[in-house]
């Protein structure tokens, strides 16, 4: 007599296979939303949707927005840094 046969389904990946498909098809509907949509996975650098994605972020107003209105990057020299008072980036 065989013993009846379980199966286990690992809730993680049922989540996350569900997320990913839903991802992809909002995405395949929704081109222009990619941002809202295309969270859930991760598409590797030598594909062409994944330069077209990342194209299209960078080119996104609030993407520019956020690039246009940062900080700059210049850092202090060391002569700058050592002036700097105690317990500050300087020391």
């Amino acid at each position: 007599m065989k013993p009846d046969k379980q199966h286990y389904v690992r809730s993680s990946f049922t989540e996350g296979a569900a997320k990913l498909a839903v991802s992809i098809l909002q995405t395949a509907k929704e081109p222009d939303k990619v941002l809202k949509h295309g969270r859930y996975f991760g598409i590797t650098a030598e594909t062409t949707l994944q330069k077209d994605c990342f194209e299209r972020f960078l080119n996104s107003p609030k993407v520019q927005d956020v690039l246009n209105n940062r900080p700059p990057q210049n850092w202090p020299d060391l002569e700058e840094m050592a002036a700097m008072p105690r317990g500050s980036l300087g020391w």
